[in-house]
């Protein structure tokens, strides 16, 4: 060979496809932690604004009617709200006349939202703590929790 030719050596070519693949590997690994982390992310962001939205709306209805006992703390005493009285907040609540109602996203993704009333002895006479929970159905149907949010409610406007 003359000694004037440019070019690359095979060797040389190897190792640039070799550095580009292995840098490669590495971004899509990173890529697909982050997409991931999104949608996880998006979820808890909904979940929390539609809890926020739904203990506003709530702690403002003078329709808060108690229904059937469920799990605030263990030394409280809790009960679960009848929230079909809530489902004409937004119109993409919907209510099944139990005491959850329920959100479809725009990604197609449902939320189940529960909402009870928790008050411990210290707080008799005083407030009344709402404690919304939202889950969010898995595409195998079980439910997950997403996140909780706690509210309190003058006893004096919505007395339990």
């Amino acid at each position: 060979m003359n000694a004037e030719e440019d070019g690359f050596t095979l060797i040389e070519v190897l190792a640039a496809i070799t550095l580009v693949g292995i840098i490669a590997t590495v971004f899509l690994a990173v890529f697909s932690n982050y997409a991931a982390s999104t949608d996880r992310v998006e979820s808890e962001l909904d979940a929390t604004n539609l809890a926020q939205e739904v203990a506003f709306h709530a702690g403002q209805s003078e329709q808060i009617v108690s229904q059937d006992p469920a799990a605030c703390e263990s030394d409280s005493e809790h009960q679960q709200v009848n929230v079909s009285s809530l489902s004409n907040i937004n119109s993409q609540f919907e209510s099944d006349g139990s005491n959850r109602l329920y959100y479809t996203s725009s990604q197609n993704q449902t939320y189940d939202l529960v909402v009870n009333l928790c008050q411990n002895e210290a707080e008799k006479g005083l407030v009344v703590r709402m404690k919304v929970e939202v889950y969010r159905t898995l595409q195998s149907g079980d439910l997950s929790l997403v996140t909780e949010v706690y509210q309190y409610i003058d006893e004096e406007v919505n007395p339990s």
